[in-house]
């Protein structure tokens, strides 16, 4: 493909150079990533979730999301970047969160931290996930309930 820059040499080969190297950026895979605050982002998250999930999976989504702000809010990083959250951060996040809800309840906000990093990286908002880092709580299998019927 050519481009026209105008009647310079030195301004031709600088504006190649400078093709070649977002050409090479982009195969070496530094795309230039966009790093909004936690809470941007999260908004923009809940308007793709609004769109694309029934209403009750939104609004558990909503509430394990402001747990996490809150969280936030409390540890004094309310307008952290996407950047700025870190796996030691989560997983402090993580053992707070136990003291008051059960494994369960923690993994579930967990995975929607995680989805949430994944869409993320899908919109180049986001280098690495650190969710995934991040062991979650064994869950007990419980076996299925039977009741007897009296004779």
């Amino acid at each position: 493909m050519r481009k026209s820059i105008g009647k310079s040499k030195k301004l031709a080969i600088l504006a190649q150079k400078e093709v070649e190297v977002g050409l090479a950026k982009k195969k070496l895979g530094w795309e230039e990533i966009r790093d909004p605050t936690f809470y941007d982002f999260q908004e923009k998250y809940l308007q793709y979730l609004q769109a694309n999930t029934r209403p009750t999976t939104y609004v558990r989504y909503r509430k394990a999301l402001q747990h996490f702000t809150d969280f936030l809010t409390s540890y004094g990083t309310a307008s952290a970047k996407l950047s700025q959250i870190s796996f030691q951060l989560i997983e402090e996040y993580k053992q707070e969160r136990s003291k008051a809800v059960k494994p369960l309840t923690v993994n579930v906000e967990l995975k929607v931290l995680k989805a949430l990093y994944n869409f993320a990286l899908k919109c180049k908002y986001a280098r690495e996930n650190p969710v995934s880092k991040v062991s979650f709580y064994k869950e007990i299998e419980k076996s299925p309930g039977f009741s007897r019927e009296k004779k």
